[in-house]
């Protein structure tokens, strides 16, 4: 029997991903300091933000526009691996906001 999609995401974000990439709030604070660069460098910054040096992206916003890649590849071509993904971005999100160990 094949696992479920939600027990591979599990195996997988805290398997061998976890031990390539570390915690996910490091690698996704590093990718949202990159997106923040390059939105910033586009001309694209927050309006209305109470403090203005605030970036536009923090770490859980990586994790959840990783989940809406995940769902515009699907959308495109239906891909057990998509949804498999889609989970573990939604468990990575859970982990940088704390609510998941």
């Amino acid at each position: 029997m094949t696992e479920s999609i939600l027990t591979e995401a599990l195996r997988v974000t805290g398997g061998d991903r976890q031990e390539n990439y570390g915690h996910p709030i490091a690698n996704h604070l590093r990718i949202a300091i990159l997106w923040n660069a390059y939105l910033e460098a586009k001309g694209i910054k927050e309006d209305g933000a109470d403090d203005p040096d605030r970036p536009i992206l923090e770490p859980a916003d990586v994790a959840m526009m990783m989940v809406l890649l995940k769902i515009a590849r699907e959308m495109h071509a239906p891909k057990r691996d998509n949804l498999v993904d889609a989970a573990g971005y939604i468990r990575c999100a859970a982990r940088i906001k704390g609510v998941e160990p």
